[in-house]
Parts: C-alpha cells; structure tokens; sequence
C-alpha cells in the first residue's frame, strides 16, 4: 500500500483547474473540496449537471455563455453521485473522457458502483468476499414464487437484507423476516414500478460496519458507523453515530482491493468486519465526506484537493491505438501517421518536400502533395540522427485532430520523408501526454485509410 507521503505534492502554486459535476450545487462535499481546492491555487468551476455541456474545449453551465476552458493537460473533473441520475448526465462525463481528461470517478466505476448487483458480480470476479447475494427474477408465470427461488439460492435463514438496484443513504433497504413479508414487499414494489430490480441479501447481524475512504490506492481516512437504535442500518445521513477506527492488515487488503476492482479512483468501501473475515457490502463511487470529516477532525477534502494539485497523481483513462493511425490536419487534410515509443525528440515531424526559407528566417516554405505551404518558422532545432550526426530542422505550429480531439499550436519539425511510409512521425510524448498505449498488431484502428 502506498503510503500518503509517496503521493506526489506540488511545491509550486498550481495552475491545475477543478470542474466538479454536481446536480446540488450546495452539498457539503461540492462546498468543502471547492473551498480547499481554492486554498491551493486551483481555479474551481462548479458544473450543476441540467444543461451543462462542452463547446470548444469550454465546458459551460446551461446560463453561462463565456464557458470554463478544459484542457487534458491541467483539468480534473469529479463527479458526484448524482451524476448518475441521468443517462444525459453520464454522456456529459463520457465527453470529457474522451478528450482524455483526468475524471473521478470514470462513467465506468460510477455505473458499476451505482448497481448493487453489477458491483457484487464485480467483488465475486475478483474473488472479494460478500455477503450471499441473488437477485430476484421476474416472471408473468403465476405458479411460480420467484422470490422464493431467490431466496433458496442464498442458502440462509430470515431475516434477509432487500434491496433496491439503485439506492443511497440507506434509502431502497429494508430487514424482511418472513416470506409472508418478503412476498408482500415484491408484490407491493412491482406495483408501484414493474420494472423495480430487487436484491436479496443475507444478513450479517452485527453492531456497526465500517466506511473507509480510498484515494487513488491510499486509505486516506476510516470510520466507524454504529447501527441506528431501533433499525439496522447504520448511515451517518440516517442518523447513526460514528467514531475512529484502525483497519487490521486484512481488511485494510480486502478495501484496497474492492476499490481497485471497480476501478476507483476516490471512492468509500463500506464492509463488515464479520469477526475477522471482513465482507464488502458495497463501493460508493462518490462517498460523502461530511460524517468522516467531523468524525477524524480532520479534512478529506484537503487531502483530496492536494493530491489533485499535482498531474504527477492523475490516472487518465488510457486508449489502445494501433502503429499506424491517421491524423487529420485543418491546412493539409488527412496525413498517415506512424507512433513510435523510441522516438524521445520533444517535437513531432511532418513530411515536406522543397523546404525553404525567407531572407530572415522568419518563414519556411514546403511542399505537400504538390500543393506549397508557408508558415511561421519559431525556430530551427538540432536534431541527432540515428547516424550519429546532428541536423537542424525549421520547427513549426500547426493544428489538427485525432480520435476526435482538436489539437493546437502543436510543434511540429518538417523533414523530407519521401523514403517513409508515413507523412507523420509521433514521439513518445504526445502518446504518454495523451494516455495512448500502442498495440503493435493495430494498424488505423481510430480511421480507415486506403493503403
């Protein structure tokens, strides 16, 4: 386990940007992470999830025309829970995935935490131990108890835990004792929604169970959560009250990984500890921070806002791409590309032919495709051959879009290439800048081209 000394920290003021996706713009945690995210430096724009969309690299609320500017170089997204509601709402997150955008969590993680079953498929996958866990089927067959066959398939005794798919706060979990009542429920739930998925769990009697914050592979903060009087759930948003606790080396094992399988990045891991043999109950994908906080005496979010300070702690969604791709410019069209992760020059090259400048030096012109280009020459640059030798190359900015991305003022040297099979050489920078992992069997995997 990484301790959270080994998380990188900046030791300059940062100019990382924050968007946080919220359809409450006045939650405690929104208000809390913005607070500290500001004592850092970082420039918060809080997105209430109705209406909000992405324009030219700017994300803007449904009331704001000016926008916010996102880039993937200094912005980190974090969606709350609510981003879930909604499929429009989780299309909004995909998009900034796709401009390969540092978000918390992924659509991802925050769909498989968001249904219960999904997650406890994800737990039994990774071999995480639950609590007995089946799904009730639903069926026009009215000879057959589907609940009851639910309930056989856990193998235990009432009482059983019901829960609704989706549901948080405790809200959608009820304690059923017989299965008169678990009967009666079904019934009464798939009246009021016939399209209501419900789980059946078994209980786990016990006095308390354990909410414990993941950041990026680092328990950063953990606590008690004692069973409400009179009920058996044990949510702080229900009443229950809290205090410190200290993981054993097991559960701190069993947390950590339950976090890593649904791929979290800051995520809660609520468990029973079950005498030694901890069980996940579930992963939130966007834990509330204002129980633990009071309960640690201590900031979350703090510790939270500093991780993000810094790009070094960002984990991008990385996208597989093949040796070959296809990268269309704004001036020249469509140009063949080839990645190479040996290539360690920190500009890019761009085929040319009939290079020459201007009496100052100022301007370089070039042939592609038999059409002549001029452009803004910013400087020549010495380039170390493979031969051993040096050359100077003209350096220039041009624009262009790949996977769906508008890239700008990019550096660019110009190299006769007429030897290549490509017009195009990438550099290993813009591939680790961009999440890009090269699959060398692939070739124009993100666009045909006639070869």
């Amino acid at each position: 386990m990484k301790g959270f000394n080994q998380f990188h920290e900046s030791t300059e003021e940062t100019n990382v940007k924050l968007v946080l996706l919220t359809a409450d713009k006045n939650s405690t945690t929104v208000g809390r992470l913005s607070k500290e995210s500001t004592k850092l430096g970082i420039e918060v724009y809080v997105v209430e999830l109705e209406g909000a969309y992405i324009k030219n690299d700017k994300i803007h609320n449904i009331d704001d025309d000016m926008g916010f500017e996102i880039s993937t170089k200094d912005t980190v997204v974090v969606a709350r829970g609510s981003i879930t509601l909604k499929d429009s709402y989780l299309d909004l997150l995909s998009q900034f995935e796709k401009k390969k955008i540092m978000t918390i969590n992924s659509r991802e993680c925050s769909e498989v935490c968001a249904d219960k079953y999904r997650t406890s498929l994800v737990m039994s996958s990774f071999d995480i131990p639950q609590p007995k866990t089946s799904m009730i089927a639903v069926g026009q067959d009215k000879e057959i108890n589907y609940p009851e066959i639910a309930f056989k398939k856990l193998g235990t005794e009432f009482p059983v835990i019901l829960k609704t798919l989706r549901g948080a706060k405790g809200v959608g979990v009820l304690l059923v004792e017989s299965m008169r009542s678990l009967d009666s429920i079904t019934q009464l739930l798939y009246k009021l929604d016939e399209y209501s998925d419900l789980l059946l769990q078994e209980y786990v009697e016990s006095p308390f169970d354990i909410r414990a914050h993941v950041l990026n592979g680092e328990i950063i903060g953990v606590m008690r959560r004692n069973v409400v009087k009179g009920d058996f759930r044990s949510n702080y948003s229900q009443g229950a009250t809290t205090e410190e606790y200290k993981l054993s080396d097991k559960e701190k094992d069993v947390v950590l990984r339950a976090a890593e399988a649904v791929g979290g990045y800051w995520v809660g891991v609520d468990f029973m500890p079950n005498k030694g043999n901890p069980l996940i109950l579930e992963v939130n994908s966007s834990a509330g921070t204002e129980g633990i906080e009071k309960t640690l005496g201590s900031s979350i979010n703090k510790v939270v806002a500093k991780v993000i300070s810094n790009p070094d702690n960002w984990n991008k969604t990385k996208t597989i791409i093949g040796v070959r791709e296809v990268f269309d410019f704004d001036t020249f069209g469509k140009l063949k590309a080839k990645l190479d992760t040996g290539n360690s020059v920190d500009a890019l090259v761009i085929h040319g032919e009939n290079i020459e400048y201007n009496s100052k030096e100022t301007k370089v012109s070039f042939t592609i495709n038999n059409k002549k280009y001029t452009n803004n020459l910013i400087e020549m640059k010495p380039i170390r051959l493979n031969t051993g030798g040096v050359e100077k190359r003209p350096i220039v900015l041009l624009d262009f879009t790949f996977n769906d991305i508008h890239y700008n003022n990019v550096r660019f040297t110009i190299d006769d290439r007429s030897e290549k099979l490509t017009e195009i050489l990438v550099n290993k920078h813009f591939m680790v800048d961009n999440n890009f992992i090269i699959d060398p069997s692939l070739r124009y995997t993100l666009g045909e081209v006639d070869e």
